[in-house]
């Protein structure tokens, strides 16, 4: 029996050799081709290249296309595949890239199809991109323009600086300042080194006009957010959709349609359509906020070609970080002196109470009708005629009012309240 299936195990091993994998493409691109296609197995070759050609988005999403635009065949691989075939050799031992490479590469017009397929996928991603930013830029430059406690802020910003500068011709009847004066607000510090001009004016302002500097998280969010926005690539951008939408319109009316189930034409028309209103209110928008924000600029005195968003915004954002952390700095100092306060008034109030009841004592003590002890230190008893002997060590005589007013004094020490 043992030698039998020793036999056997030969056999086995002498069969037929298994076929080698012939590959043509790349490598590289073949690895990531097969990568691809595992997500799609279910599908098979046919029915991936026929959904290809009909731009479904059911099926492929933006990175699936935009890896599927990568795999488009050279002309160097259709023409070894195309070898491989006319010599009768067995398409069965091609690589499962290859494979999959021959059909669609032959597909008509493959490259203008997957280029608009690929703009198709990618369009709605940018301009979801654009939008926030171009709103941002609006609403900002809104904010800044129209914002009464900025605009009172800087008022006083402004006649603090001519009553500073009073007697200066120059400085001392400014009409308005520079933005970078923001800045230097909070270097320039007092003479004693401990506070700065911002915290001098937010001080004066809290104590009289307490509501225009009352910023939110909200308000500091929306200058951040506005401090982020790189206009230059912003406009860049939607130049680059807007001239790529351009191209693709006229390439896919060269698109011709293969058969009744090629479905290309009617659903990238249909994208067209509406990619076209969507791109035209963006447009709108955009020009908007471009203006609103030159607006906003040169109305403090700046260029908008050469001041940015990031550079702008930037130093409001800043600015009224400023402004409510010294507000808050200032409550907290507050609460501190409060909490002082209260603590001296408490402890005053038991010094008082303290007092009131020692003079208390000291009135009850000499009060008549006490007991006092008698000559000789017998007694205990009032003499006849209830009267209270006077004399020295004989004790019993009624504080003085003014003797009170000593003790109260002693025991209270000399604060004021």
């Amino acid at each position: 029996m043992q030698k039998k299936r020793k036999k056997k195990k030969k056999e086995e091993k002498t069969g037929p050799p298994k076929p080698v994998v012939v590959q043509i493409i790349d490598p590289k691109i073949a690895q990531n081709l097969n990568i691809w296609l595992s997500k799609y197995k279910k599908q098979g070759n046919e029915a991936i290249i026929k959904s290809a050609m009909n731009l479904d988005t059911e099926l492929f999403d933006q990175l699936s296309v935009n890896a599927l635009i990568t795999f488009i065949p050279t002309d160097d691989d259709m023409t070894q595949l195309k070898d491989y075939f006319d010599g009768g050799s067995d398409p069965n031992n091609l690589g499962t890239a290859e494979q999959f490479m021959w059909p669609f590469g032959k597909v008509p017009q493959l490259s203008e199809r997957l280029k608009c397929f690929k703009y198709l996928v990618d369009f709605y991603p940018k301009v979801n991109d654009l939008e926030p930013d171009i709103n941002t830029l609006l609403k900002c430059s809104q904010y800044i323009k129209t914002d009464k406690r900025i605009e009172k802020i800087l008022e006083i910003i402004l006649h603090t600086g001519n009553f500073l500068n009073a007697g200066n011709n120059r400085l001392g009847a400014a009409l308005g300042f520079h933005l970078e004066t923001l800045t230097k607000l909070n270097d320039t510090k007092t003479t004693d080194n401990k506070q700065t001009i911002l915290d001098i004016i937010i001080e004066m302002i809290k104590e009289q006009e307490p509501a225009i500097i009352k910023f939110g998280k909200e308000d500091n969010e929306l200058l951040e957010a506005g401090a982020r926005v790189s206009l230059q690539t912003v406009e860049a951008e939607f130049t680059k959709l807007t001239k790529e939408f351009d191209v693709v319109s006229k390439l896919s009316p060269t698109i011709n349609t293969v058969d009744s189930e090629d479905l290309f034409s009617k659903r990238f028309d249909e994208f067209v359509e509406k990619a076209k209103q969507d791109l035209e209110k963006l447009d709108t928008t955009f020009q908007d906020s471009n203006k609103s924000y030159q607006a906003v600029v040169s109305l403090f005195g700046e260029d908008p070609k050469t001041m940015g968003p990031e550079e702008f915004f930037s130093i409001w954002k800043n600015f009224v970080g400023k402004v409510i952390e010294i507000s808050e700095k200032i409550d907290l100092e507050r609460e501190k002196r409060d909490k002082e306060r209260k603590r001296e008034e408490q402890k005053l109030k038991r010094e008082q109470e303290l007092a009131n009841k020692a003079a208390a004592t000291t009135v009850s003590e000499g009060s008549i009708g006490g007991e006092t002890p008698s000559e000789g230190g017998r007694g205990g008893r009032v003499p006849r005629g209830g009267r209270v002997p006077a004399g020295p060590g004989r004790g019993g005589r009624a504080s003085n009012p003014a003797d009170v007013q000593d003790l109260f004094a002693k025991v209270q020490g000399t604060k004021k309240i």
